[in-house]
């Protein structure tokens, strides 16, 4: 048997409350967030209005997910693919030089590049500790 890692708690934790953050603060503005999605330019504005209702729901899935021994290596899962395609928009953007605000946490925040390099960096950092947890947790 091994021995507990601090890591395991201390990322599990972290990218919880970080998903948990998310779909709360998107929660409380759907609007904001169907505008912050259409502002991609990725998706016609139907499809952004049905994600800004659907994708806070999913991310609470997973940051309850990440606490609960039996769902955890699902959520950590969850967590990549949508990390993925969060980092490929942001990586869009960025291309782009579209001037958005990211929409990590609802409609907070500056626009512009400096915001989506920020969140791009933390979006990779989140993927590498949903990829840690995953393998930590596979059954």
């Amino acid at each position: 048997m091994k021995p507990p890692s601090l890591a395991e708690p201390v990322l599990r934790w972290g990218l919880a409350a970080l998903f948990l953050w998310a779909g709360i603060s998107k929660l409380v503005r759907p609007d904001l967030f169907a505008a912050a999605i259409n502002n991609y330019r990725l998706l016609p504005y139907t499809a952004s209005v049905a994600l800004a209702y659907y994708l806070p729901w999913l991310e609470l899935a997973v940051g309850s997910g990440l606490f609960l021994k039996r769902f955890r290596s699902g959520a950590a899962l969850l967590a990549i693919f949508l990390l993925t395609l969060f980092s490929l928009a942001l990586f869009s953007a960025l291309i782009r030089g579209l001037n958005i605000n990211c929409g990590c946490f609802g409609n907070l925040g500056e626009p512009g590049r400096r915001a989506l390099t920020i969140a791009l960096i933390r979006a990779a950092a989140g993927w590498a500790s949903a990829l840690w947890l995953f393998r930590a947790n596979e059954v």
